[in-house]
C-alpha cells in the first residue's frame, strides 16, 4: 500500500499496523529459520566428525574433556614447530627433550661369518624408535639393528633381528602397551582418544 492510499481513521492506520508488525515478527522468525538451518547444513557438511563434536557424548565424558583441556595447557609450549626438511604423511617423530635408552640390537659371532670364510662387514643400521612408559617416567627406546655384508663375495646384507613386539612395527613398546591396560582395566581411569 502507498503512502498516498493510507487511510486518515486512526483505528485502521491501527491495525493496518498492527498487521504489519505481525508479518514482520513472522518474517524475521522465518529469517532466524533459515539461518540456522544454514549453519547447521554448513556444519554437516564442513565441520569435524569426530565424537568430540557430538553434544550428547559431551555429557558423558566430563573427565575426560577436563584432561583434555589440562593437557592442550601443558603440551601448547612443547609443540615443536615443522622442519621443511621433513616428509609429508607417516608418523611423526617423537620429540627430542624425552630421554632416549639405545638397545643395539648386532648379529651372533657365528651369523657374522659368510659361507665364503670371511667375516661381514657392517655397512649401517636400521634405527626405529618407540615410546615407553614406566611409571612416572616416559622415555624412547631407540632399537638399533646393526647390518652386515661380506665385502669378499656378493651375498646378500643381513640385519640383525628384533626381539618380538607386542604390536609389529608400532611406535608403542610392552610398557607403554602395560601401562594404557592397566589404567583403563585395573585403575578404571578412560582412555584418552
Amino acid at each position: 500500500m502507498a503512502v498516498d492510499n493510507l487511510p486518515t481513521d486512526i483505528e485502521k492506520l491501527q491495525s493496518l499496523l498492527r498487521e504489519a508488525r505481525k508479518e514482520i515478527h513472522s518474517l524475521n522468525r522465518l529469517v532466524q529459520i533459515y539461518r540456522e538451518e544454514k549453519l547447521l547444513a554448513a556444519a554437516r557438511q564442513f565441520a569435524p566428525s569426530s565424537e568430540k563434536e557430538h553434544l550428547q557424548l559431551m555429557l558423558f565424558n566430563e573427565a575426560e574433556s577436563t584432561v583434555e583441556e589440562h593437557l592442550d595447557i601443558t603440551t601448547h609450549e612443547v609443540n615443536t614447530p615443522v622442519k621443511a626438511h621433513q616428509r609429508r604423511g607417516g608418523r611423526k617423530p617423537l620429540p627430542d627433550n624425552l630421554p632416549r635408552i639405545e638397545i643395539i640390537h648386532d648379529l651372533s659371532d657365528e651369523e657374522k661369518q659368510c659361507p665364503c670364510g670371511c667375516t661381514k662387514e657392517k655397512i649401517g643400521e636400521e634405527i626405529l624408535e618407540q615410546l615407553d612408559i614406566m611409571p612416572a617416567v616416559v622415555r624412547v627406546l631407540k632399537h638399533i639393528r646393526l647390518k652386515y655384508v661380506c665385502q669378499h663375495c656378493e651375498s646378500p646384507p643381513e640385519t640383525a633381528d628384533m626381539p618380538a613386539q607386542p604390536i609389529p612395527k608400532s611406535q608403542v613398546g610392552s610398557g607403554f602397551l602395560a601401562y594404557v591396560i592397566t589404567g583403563k582395566y585395573a585403575d578404571g581411569l578412560p582412555l584418552y582418544r
